[in-house]
């Protein structure tokens, strides 16, 4: 089989052809979400998914966009259009599917979902919200609102808020005065 290769590599220089360039996945922004009222699901486009990706889910003008880029190659980078309006949408997953992908998370919609997949992912979903994350296989990273606002699996390294705590009453200080306390009430007679 080796033998085989080394002779067709020699015929191609020998009739002064070379090996064919290698060429990129015809990969779009076009695929990369489905909205039926009211979910929207986001995930890398086609056989290009497996790259390590950059997803950032974000309303504006009224709209859900997502900033999408191939994070390893840089070869395909822009802003998606998801044509769901920002007040409609109910819930939202992103699926990060194969590659060490980079996915954050703002606070659109009520229910959020993100499944990291395979490769080493980073999670960002610090944003007052209440997201549920499974970070998939390998060494994932999460930065995250509390404990009680948050859910996360799977993310080998997290970085979550602190929990908010109630403020403790100061303890009324009282001075002696010889045989009596000054904050102990009296009785008229």
């Amino acid at each position: 089989m080796v033998v085989l290769a080394a002779v067709a590599a020699a015929v191609l220089a020998l009739e002064g052809r070379g090996a064919e360039p290698a060429s990129a996945a015809s990969c779009s922004l076009n695929n990369i979400s489905d909205y039926a009222k009211p979910t929207l699901r986001i995930q890398g486009e086609g056989l290009c998914s497996d790259h390590a990706e950059a997803f950032k889910v974000y309303c504006s003008a009224g709209t859900v966009m997502v900033d999408y880029a191939f994070i390893d190659t840089n070869d395909l980078s822009g802003t998606h259009d998801t044509g769901a309006l920002c007040g409609e949408v109910q819930s939202v997953t992103v699926d990060g599917l194969g590659g060490a992908d980079r996915i954050e998370m703002t606070n659109v919609g009520t229910s959020r979902t993100i499944n990291g997949g395979d490769g080493g992912d980073t999670v960002l979903v610090r944003n007052g919200a209440r997201d549920n994350v499974d970070c998939g296989a390998d060494v994932d990273s999460i930065q995250a609102d509390q404990h009680s606002v948050d859910s996360a699996a799977n993310c080998e390294i997290s970085d979550f808020l602190p929990e908010a705590t109630a403020p403790t009453k100061a303890k009324k200080k009282c001075k002696k005065r010889r045989h009596h306390h000054r904050c102990r009430k009296h009785n008229k007679h």
